[in-house]
């Protein structure tokens, strides 16, 4: 289970970089600007991460998180 804490921590780092820089950019924009809030606020994320998808025991693909934080909450 994640912490309040933690989602209360990064849903208001979202909302910094969008009061921040506003709207009509290109989605790597706000992600390069939202990682650099999470590193700002103390919280560890990494990017891009591919994992497998299985299906009953049978792997059916790929894919990629666009973002990881403390581990623990996926942002896509």
């Amino acid at each position: 289970m994640v912490p309040p804490e933690l989602t209360h921590r990064i849903i208001g780092s979202g909302m910094e970089v969008h009061n921040f820089l506003g709207p009509g950019f290109i989605e790597s924009i706000y992600q390069h600007a939202l990682l650099h809030e999470l590193a700002l606020q103390g919280l560890p994320a990494e990017t891009e991460r591919r994992i497998d998808i299985l299906y009953k025991d049978e792997l059916v693909g790929k894919h990629r998180l666009d973002v990881i934080v403390s581990g623990l909450v996926v942002l896509n």
